[in-house]
């Protein structure tokens, strides 16, 4: 079993939570975004998630699949009852279970279903829903990475339960970068892959990434060199 597996499971066999000890956000703006765009756990819980990353990933999942593998997957979790509500906070457990599970009757390595979401995110729910406040970075993928840590400032401000990860820049050329990847959560540096290449389809910008460092074993963070087309 490989470490991305492995990981994932951990959070699964970890259970999912009774909902009715899982706290809600009933606020009109509660936001649910990541890494440019999903790590959305509330400050209070740091290992939630709204739920409209669950109803990304099914937005994915029915629109390569249909309606009928998506309920699959859900009954397969143990999740056929549930309606995810977007301003509503739910345990990673059931996110993590989404994915794994998508991986199995999919017959796709979870990898390439959380690459495909990062993806996903970036062009069918960040570009309709942040696609102006993504423009105002600057012209490009460098520039916005440059001030990736501004942009999620300006999301704190508009939604406080917000909790991003962390990121930084080094390496800085024309052309390329090394970013710096940092948060508790695991086994999610195949959907950060996924976000950097739907910034390029974004920025309409052709876009290589590498992972060249992984938390697991060279210390508390990922690296990925960036490079771009200018």
């Amino acid at each position: 079993m490989g470490d991305d597996r492995r990981n994932f499971m951990d959070r699964v066999t970890g259970g999912i939570r009774d909902r009715s000890e899982s706290p809600k956000n009933h606020g009109s703006e509660a936001f649910a975004h990541d890494h440019c765009l999903i790590e959305a756990g509330k400050q209070q819980e740091p290992d939630e998630m709204y739920g409209m990353v669950n109803k990304a990933i099914e937005g994915m999942v029915v629109e390569e699949a249909g309606g009928a593998i998506w309920r699959t997957i859900l009954d397969r979790a143990g999740l056929a009852d549930e309606i995810f509500i977007s301003n509503e906070a739910y345990p990673d457990e059931v996110t993590y279970r989404l994915v794994t599970v998508s991986s199995e009757v999919l017959n796709r390595s979870m990898n390439d279903i959380l690459e495909d979401f990062g993806i996903y995110w970036v062009m069918k729910v960040a570009r309709v829903e942040y696609g102006d406040l993504m423009s105002l970075q600057g012209m490009g993928i460098g520039e916005f990475l440059d001030h990736l840590p501004n942009f999620h400032s300006r999301l704190e401000m508009i939604f406080p339960n917000f909790k991003p990860p962390r990121f930084e820049v080094s390496g800085r050329q024309p052309g390329s970068l090394i970013l710096h990847y940092h948060t508790h959560r695991e086994g999610l540096a195949p959907f950060v892959v996924g976000i950097i290449k739907g910034l390029g389809q974004f920025y309409e910008t052709a876009v290589t990434v590498e992972h060249i460092h992984d938390r697991g074993s060279t210390g508390d963070h990922d690296q990925f060199r960036i490079s771009w087309q200018e």
